[in-house]
Formats: structure tokens, sequence, C-alpha cells
């Protein structure tokens, strides 16, 4: 495993959808949504109900002559029908917009959430942290979590071993810092080099290629010397571990 310096960044295509999202989309749905509301307003003003007519004449008493004719029927014109509503389909654009827009600025800081997830050394991670910068912490047990968390780079800008090129951390940028990461190997399991040896995956270990076993894991100390004969011992000063390995296929 060397050295390697990855950016923890946003593309350009995912940051501008996030600005879309979070502002372009909500400030065009209320934009819609206010027009909508001010043309129906604007039409109800300009609406002039009709009234009913007068209601027929009494008729007269029984008894009595008949008196003078009721009024006709009429006198207002009929009510005039309602218009229709006016500005309903940019108030429904609107809501939608506003909607659409508020479930990107939930996506995006759920997305902000776990990228930036606080990192405690010991913590251990998938590649996933590589590959989309997902700083999501897993068990140190799971065969795939080969990534362990040890320390941020020194006050000279290296890791724990004081190499640049050829250390045996890699080192990865997060929140604007640079963070060094071992190997979390798994005693008896088998891996491969990764993402030309950035890091490693696990692999079975009849597979072809470069395949190394590890044959022992010694912590809290940094002395190759309690390796196997016929094992390569790799150490590392921070936190203090010794990997005892041997080669199965091709050149480690």
């Amino acid at each position: 495993m060397i050295v390697a310096h990855l950016a923890d960044s946003t593309s350009g295509a995912a940051m501008a959808g996030a600005v879309i999202g979070a502002l372009v989309l909500p400030a065009v749905g209320l934009t819609l949504l206010i027009l909508g509301v001010r043309n129906r307003a604007r039409t109800r003003r300009g609406w002039v109900p009709g009234y009913p007519g007068y209601p027929p004449a009494y008729p007269p008493t029984p008894g009595y002559p008949p008196g003078a004719p009721g009024y006709a029927p009429g006198g207002y014109p009929p009510r005039a029908p309602q218009p229709p509503k006016a500005g309903t389909g940019l108030i429904i654009s609107g809501i939608v917009l506003l909607a659409v827009g508020a479930l990107g600025i939930i996506g995006s800081m759920a997305v902000v959430v776990g990228r930036s997830s606080h990192l405690a050394v010991g913590d251990c991670f998938t590649n996933d942290a590589v590959d989309r910068h997902w700083w999501q912490p897993t068990s140190c047990q799971d065969p795939e979590a080969v990534l362990e968390y040890a320390t941020k780079v020194g006050s000279d800008g290296n890791c724990p071993d004081g190499k640049l090129v050829s250390s045996s951390y890699l080192s990865v940028e997060h929140d604007g810092v640079r963070r060094c990461f071992l190997p979390n190997l798994i005693e008896g399991h088998c891996y491969t080099p990764e993402r030309n040896d950035e890091t490693v995956r696990t692999v079975g270990c009849g597979a072809s290629g470069k395949v190394i076993r590890v044959v022992k894991r010694v912590d809290n100390t940094t002395d190759t010397s309690a390796c196997p004969s016929g094992t390569h011992g790799v150490s590392f000063p921070k936190p203090k571990r010794t990997y005892c390995t041997e080669r199965t296929q091709g050149i480690v």
C-alpha cells in the first residue's frame, strides 16, 4: 500500500445538482406560487355578482276584491356565473417545485452528514472511503473493512512511518485535513492490491494474480522477528502492529 493524495470533493455535476435543488427550484416554485395567487385575486376582483329578481306579488286575501297586480318578476339580471379559478396551474406548479426543492435540500444534507461523519482513531472503513468518500465506519471484523484510521499527518506532512512516496499508510484528505489509514487485515484471510496499490481488497486464497495471505497479526508491537520463518513482516508504528504475510500467487 502506497501513499495516495485523494481529494474529498464533490463532482461538478453533483455540485450543480445540489445548487439547483437547493436554490433554483424553490425560487422558481415560490415565484409561480405568488403569480398564481395574484392572478386568482385579480380575477375575483373583476367579477361582480348579479342579484336575484324581486319575488312575485302576494296573492289577494280571500273575500276582498283583488288589488293591484303584483310586481312583475325580474328587476335585476340573474346572478352571473363565477369565473373559472385563474392561476390554478401556476399554484400547483409552484407547490410541486417547492416540494421537489425541499427534497433536494434534505437529500443534500443527508449526503453531507454521511461524508462528514466524525472520524475516531481506530474506526474501520471499506474502500467506499476511497471510491465515494463515504465516511461511515463499520465493524473492524468485517472482511471488507480493510482501512483503519490511524492519525492525522504530522507537522512534516507525513504519516507515522515518516515516508511520503513509499509510505505503508494510505493518505486521504477529509474535511480539509490529510489523514492516515493503515490496512486492517484479518489473520488467515487473503488480499490483493487494489487501485494501483493504494489499498487492498479481500479475495479467496486460491485467486489468481497478486495475492498475499495474512499468516499472523500481532498488535501492540513493531517487532517483525515475531513472524514465522518464511513469512514477510510488515510493521506500522501507529498504532503499533505487525503483519506476517506470505505470497500465494504472483509477486507482492
